[in-house]
């Protein structure tokens, strides 16, 4: 995902689970899946849509001060309404392991299609942009005589200043 920053995908998912699942902002929800998008976001260099970490919820929920029971139910929450996707391997004797595959899901793909297809991208912002050029001589002639205009207006107005005082003291 040329770019994109963490903090842009961040600050819009934020914004976005509020519009799009409402119910998941009354519990810590976003949060999980903020540190889920964060842990995922070096491996994979910044591209989510082929990002995945394997944890395990008790370290999901260690990392945010949480239960391991609370996480879970969070977990399934997300996954329910589509902003991650899981998987647990069996061990041979058919049980879970304790280590999760995270992977985001069409809720998030969604919003990163959104993201990098905004027209805010589109527009080629440089560094040195023709505003941010050095000013001309004559540019500065000009705001230096401003700035001499505004100061002597501003010393003859505190100049009148104690006179003003004096009458309203009478």
């Amino acid at each position: 995902m040329p770019n994109l920053s963490l903090d842009t995908v961040i600050s819009s998912l934020f914004f976005h689970i509020e519009q799009w699942t409402p119910a998941l902002t009354r519990n810590h929800s976003p949060y999980l899946l903020r540190h889920i998008l964060s842990k995922m976001w070096f491996p994979c260099h910044g591209n989510l849509f082929n990002g995945r970490i394997r944890a395990s919820q008790a370290a999901l929920a260690d990392d945010l001060d949480l239960t391991r029971e609370w996480t879970n139910k969070l977990i399934k929450k997300l996954r329910d309404a589509g902003w991650i996707k899981t998987y647990a391997p069996r061990k041979p004797n058919g049980k879970y392991q304790e280590i999760t595959i995270f992977q985001i899901g069409n809720q998030l793909k969604r919003l990163l299609k959104k993201l990098l297809n905004s027209k805010q991208r589109s527009k080629n912002y440089s560094v040195n942009s023709q505003t941010q050029l050095i000013p001309t001589k004559e540019q500065v002639e000009k705001n230096i005589t401003f700035l001499r205009n505004l100061q002597h207006k501003l010393g003859e107005q505190l100049a009148m200043q104690p006179a003003i005082d004096k009458k309203r003291r009478l």
